[in-house]
């Protein structure tokens, strides 16, 4: 009961029974939140609700597979979930509102612990925006990850361009212009995705942001970063090396992509971390360097005249995270150096207004209005992401604001009538932002909260049921932890490459295992 009051500890050490807690959310929102409690309360029992098949959440789902310190954490909550299999439970595939209800969770738990992230990516509402082969960047992420039921983009046009200037415009690029090398190639990609990326054709990516020969990438964030960086990455050693499913790495080795524009609709003083207003690019400068770094890849970003003046006047007064960032991208927006067979562009103040398509609905181009300029000008692609971030979604049941976002009555309390102890933790309990360390320290004062109102209020006097006992009931199907680590070890005898997405869809090792 570490971090507890005395007065608290003796309490909870007379409750008649085990306090029971569910978690919604097998990411890192919600597993730091078990940790903290598992270590707080010992004599708890935690079941961990998730409706992938699979436990994690964004950390299988949403990091780059060429990017495997950030998934470390997973050794954390492997040893958490064998330490306390005993009051520690997982059923994945299962989600709330479909399988199971908010209020049959609240039945059934003395708190229940909302952790389910940010689901919904927001949308570019221009007109052509359904064509052929536009992907948010979360769906692309989604592809390249092998997540269940995700769209295989084609990649056999020469162009992109990724609209937003965060990270994960940046992962984007940095996948297609890396298809085909070592870097994929030792990551965790699934081999047939890494075989469609060795394919590709693009050799072009364009980044377009909207403040300050072509794929594009509408967003300046770090997402659009990771589009940017896999499609440039295609068919290289960097890939090959992560834990992308082999079929996806098939599937870039044999891109056409070879140029990649990243468009931002601010200027590049606004290019990342909300934190320090008003000097706004979302990208951050570890995913930059490793963009402008990037093996047989060209970069340069085009600044106007204006933007350059603002950035000289400006550099030595920006706080210290910012003004490295900018520094790093003057450095590199002009380098004197020959254009390679692969490309990363940079542009800001480009706003989207169309999306133009060919007479069988491929996207052919978009058409973009220049802030500064107030011009139209077109950028021709054959694949466009758009990379815009998330939105909050609310689960039914949940009580919700003005805003349609859940209804805290404080940072870590859901606003709730019932005897229930309901908390949110993580992006579902706020915006989107932040890395992991971030998360882990939102978790930890959800934990601390959640043991500390237990102790003064104690466990119900009526508990309904479980979620085992409900599933059962209704014929739900579900991944146990014992199942995961069958399919996790069955992962590591391919070289640590995901099976899990695409094996599931052909129902072999997972039906396996929920038949065993």
């Amino acid at each position: 009961m570490k971090g507890l009051p005395i007065s608290t500890c003796r309490f909870l050490a007379t409750l008649a029974r085990a306090p029971r807690i569910a978690v919604v959310g097998s990411g890192p929102g919600g597993l730091y939140v078990c940790d903290g409690v598992l270590r707080r309360l010992p004599k708890c029992e935690v079941d961990v609700v998730e409706c992938n098949v699979v436990p994690y959440g964004l950390i299988r789902y949403g990091v780059a597979p060429d990017h495997p310190e950030v998934k470390n954490c997973i050794n954390k909550f492997d040893r958490m979930f064998t330490a306390n299999a005993h009051r520690l439970s997982l059923f994945c595939n299962v989600c709330v509102g479909r399988d199971i209800t908010f209020d049959e969770l609240c039945a059934d738990y003395d708190a229940v612990v909302l952790a389910y992230g940010a689901r919904r990516q927001r949308r570019l509402a221009v007109p052509g925006v359904s064509s052929k082969n536009v992907f948010s960047g979360g769906d692309f992420v989604s592809w390249y990850n092998a997540h269940p039921g995700a769209e295989q983009p084609k990649l056999d046009c020469e162009n992109a361009v990724v609209v937003g200037v965060g990270n994960v415009a940046l992962d984007c690029c940095r996948i297609l212009l890396s298809a085909g090398g070592e870097r994929l190639a030792q990551s965790d990609m699934p081999s047939q995705i890494l075989d469609h990326l060795a394919r590709s054709k693009v050799n072009t990516v364009t980044i377009v942001g909207r403040r300050g020969p072509l794929d594009v990438v509408v967003g300046v964030g770090n997402v659009a970063l990771d589009c940017c960086r896999i499609l440039l990455s295609a068919g290289g050693e960097r890939l090959a090396q992560s834990d992308m499913p082999s079929q996806i790495l098939d599937h870039l080795a044999r891109s056409k992509v070879n140029t990649v524009t990243i468009v931002g609709r601010r200027g590049p003083l606004d290019a990342s971390f909300l934190f320090y207003h008003p000097f706004l690019v979302s990208f951050t400068i570890k995913e930059l360097r490793e963009q402008v770094t990037l093996p047989g890849c060209s970069f340069t970003m085009q600044l106007s005249d204006a933007d350059l003046k603002a950035i000289n006047e400006s550099l030595a007064s920006l706080p210290r995270p910012r003004k490295r960032l900018t520094e790093l991208m003057m450095k590199n927006w002009n380098r004197d150096e020959p254009r390679s067979r692969r490309h990363c562009e940079l542009l800001f103040r480009r706003s989207p207004v169309e999306i133009l398509a060919d007479d069988d609905g491929w996207v052919s181009g978009v058409r973009m209005r220049n802030s500064q300029t107030e011009t139209l000008e077109d950028l021709r692609c054959g694949l466009l992401i758009y990379s815009l971030g998330f939105e909050n979604v609310v689960l039914d049941g949940v009580p919700q604001d003005e805003n349609g976002r859940i209804k805290m009555r404080d940072s870590v309390r859901v606003h709730t009538a019932g005897e229930t102890l309901v908390y949110a933790s993580g992006w579902c309990a706020h915006t989107p932002r932040g890395v992991i360390a971030n998360t882990q320290v939102d978790s930890a004062n959800v934990a601390k909260a959640l043991c500390s109102d237990i102790g003064l209020r104690g466990v119900k006097p009526h508990i309904e049921s479980s979620v085992a006992e409900r599933l059962k009931l209704k014929g739900v199907q579900y991944t146990t932890w014992q199942q995961w680590k069958a399919i996790d070890e069955r992962e590591k005898q391919l070289g640590h490459h995901k099976i899990a997405g695409m094996v599931v869809q052909e129902n072999s090792i997972a039906d396996d295992n929920w038949r065993s």
